[in-house]
């Protein structure tokens, strides 16, 4: 993953919490609390730091803040690990530390490192994010059924559609050729 799993994380400003827990849908206290921002491969992260008087802000892990602002410590060095293989999930209660070894063996115990139908993705699909539902998505399902019959007309070039829909023409091509939103039909 492009974020380090395990750095210490800065000192939270209130506001830096603030943006955390507006992030965090809070159900239940036993339920997973899943993330509603950006995410890195399935889990959570939030920009940390002052962009004033020349600081920077850098991503971390939301559930590393999420156990940090639970359990009152910084999780270190160490990983931060779910109870509740929900890598969107940041009740504090689903989190405890381990190290490298620990994560991979539990993993392996709970079957997460196999591939086919005991994979997380395939066990638990209501966590992956698919088109309208995707925070980067500038299209949604009735624009894919629209771009897909202008094609099928032919009365407009992939320019002209890509151009009226604010998208690439590359975006219309793989959503032409079933690459991507490929669960609209």
């Amino acid at each position: 993953m492009g974020l380090k799993d395990c750095r210490p994380l800065p000192a939270l400003s209130q506001k830096d919490i603030a943006r955390f827990w507006a992030n965090v849908d809070k159900r239940g206290a036993e339920e997973c609390w899943l993330w509603k921002g950006c995410l890195n491969t399935g889990y959570g992260t939030l920009s940390i730091g002052s962009v004033g008087q020349g600081g920077r802000r850098r991503m971390f892990l939301a559930h590393r803040i999420a156990y940090r602002l639970g359990h009152g410590k910084d999780p270190g060095m160490l990983f931060v690990c779910h109870h509740c293989d929900c890598r969107q999930c940041n009740n504090p209660a689903h989190l405890f530390l381990g190290t490298q070894r620990d994560n991979i063996l539990d993993a392996a115990s709970k079957g997460r490192l196999q591939s086919g139908d005991r994979h997380l993705w395939r066990r638990h699909p209501e966590v992956v994010r698919r088109g309208a539902a995707c925070h980067s998505a500038k299209l949604n399902g009735d624009m894919v059924v629209k771009i897909r019959a202008l094609v099928a007309t032919g009365s407009k070039s992939h320019r002209e559609i890509a151009r009226e829909f604010g998208v690439s023409r590359s975006l219309i091509g793989q959503i032409i050729h079933g690459i991507i939103w490929k669960h609209i039909l």
